[in-house]
């Protein structure tokens, strides 16, 4: 079986890569909208309801689960905290 990366854009900007074990070719086509559920790993076809499983993203979850890769930084203490006014 081929591995597959979906990559999936979140609102802030931010790309992070998406893996499935299934043949998304055999389910989807050229210009077909998908949703990316990121919490209950799974992606949707819009026109049709599939779903297709996604591996965890690891490593990777709490940099989204903090809302991107600099609020990561600033809550690991990586990058001082923004000013506030």
């Amino acid at each position: 079986m081929m591995r597959l990366t979906v990559s999936a854009v979140c609102p802030w900007g931010e790309l992070y890569p998406c893996e499935t074990d299934e043949n998304l070719w055999e389910g989807l086509t050229t210009g077909d909208e998908v949703e990316v559920d990121i919490e209950k790993d799974v992606l949707t076809q819009l026109s049709t309801g599939k779903t297709f499983p996604l591996k965890p993203l690891g490593e990777a979850k709490p940099v989204v689960d903090a809302g991107g890769i600099f609020q990561y930084a600033r809550s690991q203490g990586m990058i001082k905290q923004a000013a506030t006014a």
